[in-house]
Formats: C-alpha cells, structure tokens, sequence
C-alpha cells in the first residue's frame, strides 16, 4: 500500500529514483530511518493510547519533531518556526511547521479552516519558502515559490505507514527525507532541500 501522495511538488521520476536508491541500501545503511521509525511509532503509541493519552496532541507532533533532530523552535500560535541549528540572533528559520488538532482535516479549505493558506501565510511572514502542514497523522509540505502554491504538495500518512509496518516503509524513508532537520542544512549557501527541488525539476524537464 502507498501511503503518500506527490501531488506535483516533485518530480515523480525523482521520488521513484530516491525510494529505489533507499530499497538497494544494506540494512545498517538505514539504521538512522529505522531509528526514527521506532521512535515515532512510539510516541504515537504513547500518546494515542499510552501514558500521554490525556496530554495535548500538539505534544506529540513536537515530539516528532524532536525525532527529526529540529534544534530549534519558535513557538507562534499554532506554528512552530524551524531552525537548523539552536536559535541564536544570527540564525535563521529554514521553514515552518502548522499544527492541526488531529481531528482536523488537512485538506480543509473552508473559511477559517483553510490550512494550507495558513501554512503558507506564516512561512512568507517568517521569510522562509518551505511549510510542513500536520495534524499528527498526515503531513504535507508546500513551497511558496510553487507555480500553484496552496495545490501543490507531498503528502505522507504517518499514521497509516506505522501502523501497518514494522519497519520504514517507501512513505517513511520519504517522510524522513523531506521532514529531516538534515534536509534543511546550507550548504554552499543554499539549503538541500532547493538543491533536491532542483535536480528534480531537472528530471521533470528531461523525462517527464
């Protein structure tokens, strides 16, 4: 079972190549995928049905984060801002992450509920051109120099890949892909997560 959706946020000959290329790695090569996965699946076991069942929700997401080795978060409204490394007064965010409540759909686009628009309203207001979008469960990221911005995403269903698996599955290792802190490094003055987002507009071009 797939449990993403590359909704033209990436190239699908990009996300093919990269899964394939993850599928061939030697077991230990994964080992920091693996980790995750375990981690993540615990915490939602805990806070789900285990001793953080009567916490807030936005606990675990945080929590996920923390897996996703974020340093750094500011915290406005239900937004949290990302930084790369600990937030001092010469770093910068490198994205933004919206939280729902899990109940919430992540698709909404009703008047009030449209939170896509509010993900991506608070990456442009905090000067950054990646926004995560989540209500525990489902995860998106959209960038704010996309052609359809608020149309145009990925989506994983972290819910349904740890549930069902016992280890990363394609979703995941894409998930800890695009949601990693490793992701949002700079390097050579850009991040990866651009150089990523270029090679695969690179791909759609020729290939696609």
């Amino acid at each position: 079972m797939r449990y993403f959706d590359n909704h033209f946020l990436f190239s699908e000959t990009y996300i093919k190549e990269y899964i394939k290329q993850e599928n061939r790695k030697k077991t230990e090569a994964n080992d920091d995928i693996e980790s995750a996965f375990k981690q993540i699946k615990e915490w939602n076991d805990g806070y789900v049905s285990g001793d953080y069942s009567n916490e807030h929700w936005f606990g675990y997401i945080d929590s996920v984060l923390d897996v996703l080795k974020f340093p750094g978060r500011q915290i406005v409204g239900n937004t949290r801002v990302l930084y790369a490394n600990t937030i001092s007064e010469s770093e910068r965010p490198v994205a933004v992450c919206h939280f729902v409540e899990k109940e919430e759909y992540i698709t909404s686009t009703r008047k009030g509920k449209y939170y896509a628009y509010d993900a991506l309203r608070a990456a442009k207001g905090h000067g950054v051109s990646w926004a995560m979008l989540t209500n525990g469960y489902q995860w998106r990221i959209y960038n704010t120099k996309n052609v359809s911005p608020y149309e145009n995403y990925l989506e994983i269903d972290i819910e349904e890949s740890i549930k069902n698996n016992t280890k990363a599955d394609d979703a995941f290792k894409l998930f800890h892909l695009f949601f990693n802190v490793h992701t949002y490094y700079t390097k050579d003055g850009e991040l990866e997560i651009e150089k990523i987002k270029d090679l695969s507009d690179a791909k759609a071009e020729t290939i696609e």
